[in-house]
């Protein structure tokens, strides 16, 4: 048929060479022009391309990509591959470059991995912020901002720049930022859930810690609090934990300098090194707080270091004092 037919829907490479990205988009945009084809509908009446901008991550230093061994050409003279491919960990480091990029609405890969259930965004209680800026200092996205507001500063969230840590929302000394689907840990469930004596509650970055790990081999650990950024695990939740029966709270980051969201390691590693002088002042042992990075996709060593903690502070006794 004539490329003029209007029954014909051309896209990718047809119709002009550029990245399978385009590709891709030019599928989605033919998928709707074919339904509304078929129904009798204007092709193009309220149709409109929206681009989202995104400024680049600020990062500390920027990761130069895989390593990549190339066959020489005398050697592929033929139809097989000539690129050899990412070994597992390769294929793990580059994938998670990819997720450190553009604005969450666009991606949603950590949704479609089982990472998040939905994605969420930051949100402000207006009422409750005093316009300090701390949460401006802990964002690394330039999602949290003040704006004036009938004549009062208040934070705001821009919502294609947020990439719902929750650091900002840990940082907030005013209580005043939440997710916008509040996730609620009943931390006296966990404790009560946890058989074991010593008791501890662990707190574990999705984005090092078991993505690839059978699920149910997770679930079964009634002590583990999965979380987005072992950042945004706010210091009144770990205080709570010991408050409320837990002997030990244990929270399992990203490697060194490899945390997803930037600064959550830097976030874990000084609010442990604080929390561990708060409850020295009131005669509980530091090591009752304890912090690992390290890198575990299949979950295979939460279970040993949930016991190593056990094992540190089963001479310690009990917590004396509580509440």
């Amino acid at each position: 048929q004539s490329l003029k037919d209007d029954r014909v829907f051309l896209g990718g490479d047809v119709s002009r060479v550029g990245f399978a990205a385009e590709a891709m988009s030019d599928g989605v945009k033919a998928a709707e022009s074919i339904e509304r084809y078929l129904k009798g509908s204007d092709l193009k009446e309220g149709r409109s391309i929206k681009y989202e901008s995104y400024d680049i991550p600020v990062r500390r230093s920027y990761k130069d990509e895989p390593k990549i061994d190339w066959i020489p050409p005398e050697y592929r003279i033929n139809f097989d591959l000539f690129e050899e491919g990412f070994m597992l960990k390769e294929a793990i480091d580059e994938a998670r470059r990819c997720l450190a990029c553009g604005p969450c609405v666009s991606c949603k890969a950590c949704v479609s991995m089982g990472i998040q259930d939905t994605l969420v965004t930051a949100e402000v209680n207006e009422d409750l912020c005093s316009g300090c800026g701390i949460c401006v200092t802990a964002c690394n996205y330039d999602s949290a901002q003040l704006k004036e507001r009938g004549g009062k500063l208040t934070s705001i969230t821009e919502e294609f720049k947020c990439k719902a840590c929750g650091m900002c929302i840990s940082s907030c000394p005013s209580g005043a930022r939440d997710y916008s689907t509040p996730r609620t840990v009943l931390m006296s469930e966990h404790i009560k859930n946890n058989a074991e004596a010593p008791k501890v509650v662990c707190f574990s970055c999705k984005f090092g810690w078991g993505y690839l790990s059978d699920q149910e081999l997770i679930a079964n650990l009634k002590n583990l609090i999965p979380v987005t950024c072992i950042g945004m695990v706010d210091a009144s939740q770990i205080l709570n934990a010991l408050n409320e029966g837990a002997d030990g709270v244990l929270l399992l980051g990203c490697s060194e300098d490899d945390c997803h969201f930037q600064d959550g390691n830097f976030e874990a590693r000084k609010k442990v090194a604080l929390l561990r002088k708060t409850i020295e002042a009131f005669g509980i042992d530091k090591e009752r707080i304890g912090l690992i990075l390290s890198f575990d996709p299949k979950g295979e060593k939460v279970a040993e270091e949930i016991e190593e903690m056990r094992t540190r502070i089963k001479g310690l006794g009990p917590i004396t004092g509580r509440g």
